[in-house]
């Protein structure tokens, strides 16, 4: 059996980076409304509340998982 590996540290950075980016971007739009006069580290300290967890617990995890995978289509052609 083929031993598998995982990404490379810097794949690891640019797929955190591919979650992360477009999570908090979305989460600023959506609080914008509510969240308008917080002071902005209130602000901060709920959006990564939210955006941190599901880019750790749920993300990442699955974008590493199939970045796995396609590394080992192209190690096994």
């Amino acid at each position: 059996m083929p031993q598998i590996t995982r990404p490379s540290l810097p794949v690891r950075i640019l797929a955190t980076w591919l979650v992360i980016f477009p999570l908090v971007a979305l989460g600023q739009i959506a609080m914008t409304p509510l969240a308008q006069a917080w002071h902005p580290v209130l602000r901060a300290a709920v959006l990564t509340a939210v955006v941190v967890p599901l880019a750790v617990g749920l993300a990442v995890p699955r974008l590493i998982r199939v970045l796995t995978m396609l590394q080992r289509r192209v190690r096994d052609r």
